[in-house]
């Protein structure tokens, strides 16, 4: 590996995947960043039907353009990489979401490794340490092979509207002004957006999340993310509770993904488009509980509701509960549900501090 002296003018922009893998090629071995790739984005490009290729030359053509096709450079051997579609019928938006959802992935290795390697060393006078300091690995996220094939089943639905609808516009007898030409390009366009969205939010629910604690006041926040929605027209929100200001320690930004979909989650299921959140400080957590009306929910939907990919909503992925339960158990805190005959509660709790980052 190079020197710390060596390293300290290449910084690189860490949302730009092709640099973070060039400047990486010169630090790593081949092997070692084989190895990051595929620990942070193997089971994402497997699911999605992506194959990583390295090879000498040029790779063979293929039928689907490729998501990455970069050339490298270890120890001055020159090597090919590609990440290569295995299923036709990939979108521009969701090509766009896997190079980011990679770029985040790798961008976060990358500056643990730029960070370790440009520590000054210590004076000469201190002591030399017997070993040296290992770069703390990014944790791994073991994905159950239900959610996989739900996700990969799902990816197919997508893929199968686009395909059939862009086969009918290739169609000689259509034109751009039939009526069918439009609506076959809404299919696609649709189907093309639901691909990305899928492909976010299933990242959201299986990457590696490094929780980054900090101490502030919760209520700015909530009322921050509540008027956003209340700005929606027919909307409405109530906080009750809050007579004194709390101040939590947790991850803010995670904490306001859940705060997002908790809200999201209420909003569409409300026959009014109304919730009521009531806070209250009970056993050195902040609980926050989301009450709304509902129609009637049968049993086996309340036992299922908080798992990955289950919904009873026309266009949904059935992600965002399983997000706030994974995010809340990040955070040390737990979500609690109940389902009456017309209203529904869930309750977030988190600790009002942490002693240290839970990964």
């Amino acid at each position: 590996m190079m020197s710390a002296q060596n390293r300290t003018a290449t910084h690189v922009d860490c949302h730009d995947l092709s640099a973070i893998l060039r400047d990486l090629a010169a630090y790593l071995s081949e092997s070692e960043l084989l190895s990051a790739f595929e620990s942070r984005c193997g089971a994402l490009l497997r699911v999605a039907g992506v194959a990583l290729q390295v090879c000498d030359g040029e790779a063979a053509a293929a039928d689907e353009k490729p998501l990455l096709d970069l050339t490298l450079k270890f120890n001055n051997q020159t090597r090919h990489l590609l990440l290569q579609p295995t299923l036709p019928g990939l979108s521009d938006q969701a090509r766009k979401a896997l190079l980011d959802a990679i770029t985040v992935s790798l961008g976060d290795f990358y500056a643990r490794i730029l960070a370790e390697a440009t520590t000054p060393d210590p004076p000469a006078s201190a002591p030399t340490p017997t070993t040296a300091a290992a770069i703390p690995p990014a944790p791994t996220v073991a994905i159950p092979d239900d959610l996989v094939s739900a996700f990969a089943h799902k990816m197919r639905n997508n893929l199968s509207a686009m395909m059939t609808a862009a086969g009918q516009l290739g169609d000689t007898g259509l034109i751009d002004t039939n009526p069918d030409t439009t609506m076959l390009i809404g299919v696609v366009e649709s189907a093309a957006e639901a691909q990305r969205r899928l492909i976010d939010r299933f990242v959201m629910l299986s990457r590696p999340v490094v929780v980054r604690l900090t101490r502030f006041e919760v209520t700015p926040l909530l009322r921050a993310v509540m008027q956003r929605y209340a700005a929606v027209n027919g909307n409405h929100l109530e906080l009750n509770g809050l007579e004194r200001e709390v101040v939590i320690e947790t991850d803010r930004a995670l904490y306001q993904v859940i705060l997002s979909e908790m809200i999201d989650n209420g909003l569409e299921a409300s026959l009014r488009h109304a919730i009521v959140l009531d806070a209250v400080v009970r056993d050195q957590h902040f609980e926050l509980t989301f009450r709304n009306d509902c129609a009637p929910l049968p049993p086996y939907v309340v036992d299922n509701m908080l798992k990955p990919f289950f919904t009873t909503k026309t266009g949904h992925a059935g992600l965002g509960l399983p997000i706030a339960l994974h995010y809340a158990r990040l955070l040390g805190g737990t979500l609690r549900h109940r389902c009456g005959r017309e209203d529904a509660e869930f309750t977030i709790a988190v600790p009002l501090s942490n002693e240290e980052l839970i990964r």
